[in-house]
């Protein structure tokens, strides 16, 4: 029996339930990193539609000793079908080539495998990057066959034609949006806005009033503008060379504002960032209005304690959530903070 495993990052699981919520489903389980659920009955289209998951994988478990059996035709047929599910959930000719990941991917056997799908389904093979993923796995009492149900993980937004480094990932910055709980009233405020990922992910939740984007950097906002054109969004976002320490703003005139913060790794340093993140959340409290949100995110968490220590009087800390995010073969581990700004008195 197949089921549906959703790969998220690791701390944003509670997104990534809400929103199948959204869509009128529910997870069998959540494990740290990815979420189970019932493949029968589920919309592929709807799935593939998800903005907090990395990637998304039909999954199968046959109990057999040895992937070898899988070019039975029993088992090689059960697998042909799931590939076609994912297959006919796109346009035609949206899938050309096939690639296989597994331990010992390059063993006559797994070639094999790989060349005994393609074949089936006419695609060309592929050493890596194919748009039709496969992956086998051992698992208890057996193995697993997963195919993943896009061309290309959902994570990696079609919109991201010019890329920055260091970018935000867009899974991360959907659960940013959603902590600041949009409306479409709204004016929304990213300050060093980047390649733009923050400003995209809003308008793709929902409209606003405004959506504004700051950034020092005149390369970053070009960037920032073509990726919005490549999303559609072009027209209703605004981009500005700006300090996010003396923003253009009226005092209580925005609703949202989210950052994502240097880190001291390819940007800033420890001490620019220990004058900055006090600076910006005080410039930010000039400008949210009261009950408004600040969503930053930065692996400095130590350094952005003791800064919420020092400007306790203005915001209150709603949410803390600590994220993993693969970075160069490894990991960082983020905390995403969720601040509400006080009520004056």
């Amino acid at each position: 029996m197949a089921w549906l495993e959703l790969e998220v990052l690791a701390g944003l699981e509670p997104f990534a339930v809400r929103e199948l919520q959204s869509i009128g489903s529910a997870p069998l389980d959540v494990d740290h990193g990815h979420l189970r659920l019932r493949s029968e009955g589920a919309s592929l289209q709807a799935i593939n539609g998800l903005r907090s998951v990395v990637a998304a994988y039909l999954v199968e478990h046959f109990a057999i000793p040895r992937p070898k059996a899988l070019l039975g035709d029993e088992y090689l047929r059960r697998v042909r079908q799931m590939c076609d599910r994912v297959l006919v959930a796109w346009p035609h000719g949206t899938f050309r080539t096939l690639h296989l990941g597994a331990a010992g991917a390059e063993s006559a056997v797994m070639s094999r495998i790989k060349r005994e799908l393609a074949q089936q389904l006419r695609l060309e093979t592929a050493d890596d990057g194919g748009d039709l993923f496969v992956r086998i796995r051992r698992a208890p009492g057996g193995w697993q066959v997963l195919v993943r149900t896009s061309p290309r993980p959902l994570s990696a937004r079609a919109w991201r034609v010019c890329n920055l480094p260091g970018a935000l990932n867009a899974t991360a910055a959907h659960s940013m949006v959603a902590l600041t709980e949009p409306v479409d009233s709204e004016v929304f405020v990213n300050v060093g806005c980047g390649s733009g990922t923050l400003l995209i992910e809003r308008l793709a939740v929902r409209p606003a009033r405004r959506v504004i984007g700051y950034d020092l950097d005149e390369h970053a906002l070009s960037c920032a503008r073509t990726n919005a054109d490549a999303s559609g969004y072009g027209a209703a976002i605004e981009l500005a060379l700006c300090d996010a320490r003396s923003l253009p703003l009226e005092s209580a005139s925005v609703r949202s504002l989210v950052a994502d913060l240097p880190y001291a790794m390819l940007l800033g340093s420890g001490q620019d960032n220990a004058s900055l993140y006090p600076d910006l959340l005080r410039e930010a409290a000039r400008v949210v209005m009261p009950g408004g949100h600040a969503v930053v995110i930065t692996t400095q968490n130590r350094l952005m304690r003791g800064v919420l220590e020092r400007v306790f009087d203005e915001w209150d800390l709603e949410a803390r959530v600590p994220v993993k995010i693969a970075h160069r073969g490894g990991f960082i581990t983020p905390n995403i903070c969720s601040l509400v700004r006080r009520h004056r008195v």
